[in-house]
């Protein structure tokens, strides 16, 4: 396949990128002022592995001297002080060190106070050895020209199949990742081929994929023994070439590890440019899943423009709302053909879709219970339901109970709107059309 009218889809214009950088310009030229401190241009943009996404965020890291190593902790108040004097309108987020999103014109940018260290050993906190990546992964495309459009397909690839982002409503790649799977694989097409041989892992570390481009470790085994085990909790081990105890592929969860796995096979069996083309969820466009007797229900939230909400928080929380729905359904007999969860940061909005197979049930429902010879629970279960018809079968006893709901979009509304109502954690939703 050839991918040269890809990459010139998939990558930033002259134009474009003029203006990114005239703009970064201006910001890094402000930030200098700041003293004790260098300007470093980081991630993607840096690395010029960048592709056109729907947003683009740039990390300026404000890396302070190392003689400030015995103020790390206020790294992140020292910073804020100098952006309020320097004139930034800004929001502080929480993180390992807090940082700060600026929004520009037409970038937002992601403002991380840093210690400058040579060395990852010398790093206090994770975020400082970020530049360190950089110029790992820029020196590798220095002696390997093509490595930077590899890469490039490879976050196109991942960002139009929803696998690419580390935000925990995602659990995907983040791009230094896949900057270090296409590194180790030498380009995107033997990194997809090795992908589509993944096998899913068993319990525990059995037939985990385990990646030590960086040889820190004697083998396989011995990654496993001596890597902490917090870090070994994903499908995928990809030790940082730069720190021997991160997984830099941590952050990936086993269900993005067998779609991811199941859409190279695909790929591989169709080498067509719609892989690389990302498909924007609506209710149109979902509604053509559904057949005869089926039926879709969408729902759009709306999320309050809050400053003190961080989008990784709120897209886990609505993703973990949306899990909760998928599993109530299914405990409540629902059964679901298809269901989707977008969500969309810059808009702040939320879209649950759900297609049901069955969307009305039976007005009644046989209720299992206890097995006969086990007298107490027989006795407490009739007592429970004296009031409906219970029968015997293959000596278990069932009892034929009214449904509360046996409409699924009913049973959808109600269940949305009492856990709203009832979760704290879901108070940033401002309003949810059905």
């Amino acid at each position: 396949m050839q991918f040269k009218k890809i990459l010139e889809k998939i990558t930033p214009s002259e134009k474009e990128q003029k203006i990114i950088n005239a703009e970064s310009k201006e910001v890094v030229s402000k930030l200098r002022k700041i003293k004790d401190a260098t300007i470093i241009i980081g991630g993607s943009d840096a690395k010029e592995t960048v592709i056109r996404k729907d947003k683009r965020d740039i990390d300026v890291f404000v890396a302070f001297s190392y003689k400030y190593k015995n103020k790390s902790v206020e790294l992140s108040n020292i910073l804020e002080t100098n952006l309020k004097k320097l004139g930034f309108k800004f929001i502080r987020l929480h993180g390992s060190r807090d940082y700060f999103h600026y929004q520009g014109k037409n970038v937002r940018f992601e403002l991380v106070p840093i210690l400058k260290i040579k060395k990852s050993k010398e790093a206090i906190n994770i975020t400082d050895i970020s530049p360190l990546h950089v110029i790992y992964v820029k020196n590798k495309i220095k002696n390997n020209k093509k490595l930077a459009g590899e890469i490039r397909l490879a976050k196109a690839f991942c960002y139009a199949n929803d696998c690419y982002g580390a935000e925990s409503y995602i659990k995907g790649f983040s791009g230094y990742s896949l900057e270090l799977l296409v590194i180790n694989y030498g380009s995107f097409m033997a990194f997809v081929k090795s992908a589509s041989k993944w096998k899913k892992p068993g319990q525990m570390y059995k037939g985990k994929v385990i990646i030590d481009q960086g040889k820190h470790y004697k083998n396989k085994d011995s990654v496993l023994f001596q890597m902490n085990e917090a870090k070994l909790q994903s499908p995928l081990i990809l030790v940082d070439p730069l720190q021997k105890e991160r997984n830099a592929a941590a952050a990936l969860s086993y269900e993005q590890f067998d779609m991811f796995t199941s859409v190279c096979q695909k790929f591989l069996k169709n080498q067509s440019e719609k892989f690389f083309e990302k498909t924007r969820i609506t209710k149109e466009i979902f509604s053509k899943n559904v057949k005869a007797k089926e039926k879709l229900v969408a729902l759009n939230i709306e999320i309050i423009d809050s400053k003190s909400e961080k989008e990784d928080i709120v897209g886990a929380k609505l993703k973990k709302f949306f899990d909760f729905i998928c599993a109530e359904l299914q405990r409540n007999d629902f059964v679901l053909k298809k269901k989707e969860f977008v969500f969309s940061w810059m808009s702040r909005k939320a879209d649950f879709y759900f297609i049901f197979k069955n969307p009305i049930l039976p007005l009644y429902k046989e209720q299992r219970g206890p097995p006969i010879k086990i007298k107490k629970a027989v006795e407490k279960f009739k007592s429970k339901w004296k009031k409906t018809k219970i029968k015997v079968k293959k000596a278990r006893l069932y009892a034929k109970v009214k449904r509360e709901f046996s409409n699924a979009q009913d049973f959808l509304k109600n269940l949305v709107n009492h856990r709203i109502k009832n979760e704290k954690s879901l108070r940033f939703i401002k309003e949810v059309k059905w």
